[in-house]
């Protein structure tokens, strides 16, 4: 995310390239939800 913002956009489109993959590492201990809203709300 930044601080770009757009205005009076006419059309947008959006595309997915399966050709780039990510890898998620986590904690088996706790869900990925909770990291996610841990990581938002707290300081």
């Amino acid at each position: 995310a930044d601080f770009t913002e757009v205005r009076d956009v006419a059309r947008v489109d959006v595309c997915h390239d399966t050709s780039i993959t990510v890898t998620l590492l986590f904690d088996p201990e706790h869900d990925l939800d909770e990291r996610i809203v841990k990581e938002q709300f707290l300081p």
